[in-house]
């Protein structure tokens, strides 16, 4: 568990201070609010409530989504890794220091803007399958973005509250 200071090298639970690795092999839950300045996941990350990342998430591994909000202030790389939601699960991109950019194919559940520099995807087939949310700052989709239907629902996009998309959303 995230919250067991005998799994991480500082003795410690994980404050905004520190830069996290999780190892090939190893599986960390978050059964409660859990926060770190850049994550990087090898192994297997298993989310059940609110992860608070104020840099960047970098996942090689796996992220397993399950009741969960995720806020990231910095960069999103999912290049490499493997992410699954569960409905109802967000992402956030919260940041005011820097632009954010997302790599790697990810299918979202539901995706919020509130990043006053904006959010750019850099590569990668991004598709959401509940809601997009912009509250801040602007989208620039690189032609990446799907709203996307199943038998579960139709995707749809929030009201755009101080913000704006750039490029282009396939429906």
């Amino acid at each position: 568990n995230w919250n067991n200071t005998s799994i991480w090298d500082c003795s410690c639970e994980p404050t905004v201070g520190n830069d996290i690795t999780i190892e090939a092999a190893h599986n960390v839950n978050v059964s409660s609010s859990a926060v770190a300045n850049n994550l990087l996941i090898n192994g297997t990350l298993t989310l059940s409530d609110l992860i608070d990342v104020e840099g960047n998430l970098t996942n090689n591994g796996t992220i397993s989504s399950n009741g969960s909000r995720i806020f990231l202030a910095g960069n999103w790389d999912n290049s490499s890794g493997s992410y699954t939601y569960s409905d109802g699960d967000s992402v956030t991109f919260d940041g005011s220091s820097f632009l954010s950019t997302i790599s790697g194919d990810t299918d979202w559940d539901i995706l919020t803007i509130n990043n006053s520099n904006g959010v750019t995807v850099n590569s990668g087939n991004q598709n959401i399958f509940s809601k997009l949310n912009i509250q801040n700052g602007t989208l620039t989709t690189g032609g990446l973005l799907t709203l996307k239907s199943n038998v579960n629902g139709t995707a749809q996009m929030d009201n755009i509250e101080s913000g704006a998309i750039s490029g282009n959303i396939t429906i």
